[in-house]
């Protein structure tokens, strides 16, 4: 998904028992109003890379849902968030595992993504600078900075392939669509060619 307009790359409303998982969410925004009712519980986001999102990766009206094994790309500030009850909370990854439980399989990464969306492809590759942080803070929240060096995470019992059809192994997949992030390679993502 990219370039949400509402509000962020998640934003969890008007639904019960959805599930979001493996995907790619890149550089979405956020745009006022479009104010709903709903329960807005049950919700399940396994396994997806959340890249650049600027305002929220994530937006769960209440933590009656669940987050893991997600890989947040590029993401800074209280970018995954619990909006109800008041005052909403926004947190980063640690404090999200720590105070909600959420994606305690999670990862933070600082790679490039870049998605084409005229050749409909996927690239990714380590970034030019490493992000701005206090010394040893990057190391004690154990970034991901290639690609390829991503971590495995726990496959969810309902996907057996990955976007190529290629089977999962051992019950492990990584974040996202793909059985693998290599920097040399530039991905097809046109489903009409699958």
């Amino acid at each position: 998904m990219e370039l949400s307009w509402e509000a962020g790359a998640i934003k969890l409303h008007n639904s019960v028992d959805g599930l979001i998982r493996h995907n790619v969410f890149r550089n979405t925004f956020r745009a006022e109003g479009m104010n709903r009712g709903g329960t807005s519980v049950d919700a399940k986001l396994i396994n997806n890379i959340f890249y650049h999102c600027e305002e929220a990766a994530i937006k769960m009206p209440t933590k009656a849902n669940e987050a893991e094994g997600n890989c947040y790309v590029k993401e800074e500030g209280g970018y995954l968030r619990i909006l109800y009850p008041q005052p909403p909370v926004c947190l980063h990854l640690p404090a999200w595992q720590e105070f909600y439980g959420f994606d305690l399989h999670g990862q933070e990464a600082w790679f490039d993504v870049d998605v084409d969306t005229e050749k409909l492809t996927f690239t990714c590759k380590k970034a030019a600078k490493k992000p701005f942080a206090f010394p040893g803070e990057l190391e004690k929240r154990n970034f991901v900075f290639e690609p390829e060096k991503t971590r495995s995470v726990d496959a969810s019992a309902l996907i057996q392939a990955d976007f190529y059809g290629i089977e999962i192994e051992n019950g492990r997949c990584l974040p996202g669509p793909f059985a693998e992030l290599d920097p040399n390679r530039i991905y097809d993502i046109d489903p009409r060619k699958k």
